[in-house]
């Protein structure tokens, strides 16, 4: 049970990855200018920080897919996610008013309560994927039941969807 438990957060995780990821990269410029004006690494820093962190979550999102047996991925995926709650809940403490840049172009909105709720929930997400790794496509070919198929799918989709939700929150 905790072997689905896993696969379903690991797939929103993983889904939510790659969308923000590939995002991102059609909006480098504005990633790397949102990553400077958080102003929690020096200029120089954080323009590579901006530059690099779409790459990443692609590169994070797809080898999630397949497996999260690696404590490497695992220690990577909660620094992201970690530097994306210091991120918001300082750029809310600073009541300042940044333009998240999250999903580049595609979803617009302020950094804030939103986006720290959604890094916080990703951060929830990644509890039963590090505590049950899991080689994830051979989880799946033991999965031949229609019905239970559906079931993760829209598994997935819920948890996805309240991620991407709580943004609406400020």
């Amino acid at each position: 049970m905790l072997e689905i438990t896993s696969l379903l957060m690991a797939y929103a995780i993983a889904i939510t990855l790659l969308l923000s990821g590939i995002s991102k990269m059609y909006d480098i410029q504005g990633t790397i200018r949102s990553a400077i004006a958080v102003g929690i690494l020096p200029t120089y820093l954080a323009r590579g920080f901006g530059f690099l962190l779409p790459f990443a979550e692609v590169i994070l999102a797809v080898i999630l897919f397949i497996t999260s047996e690696s404590y490497l991925l695992l220690a990577a995926l909660l620094l992201v996610f970690v530097s994306f709650v210091i991120a918001n809940a300082k750029v809310m403490l600073e009541k300042k008013d940044l333009a998240c840049h999250c999903f580049g172009r595609l979803i617009t909105g302020e950094m804030g309560l939103g986006t720290l709720m959604h890094s916080l929930i990703l951060t929830i997400y990644w509890i039963p994927v590090c505590i049950q790794p899991t080689n994830y496509t051979k989880l799946l070919h033991t999965i031949h039941d229609p019905s239970s198929i559906a079931i993760i799918f829209m598994g997935i989709l819920c948890l996805v969807g309240t991620g991407m939700i709580s943004r609406l929150i400020d």
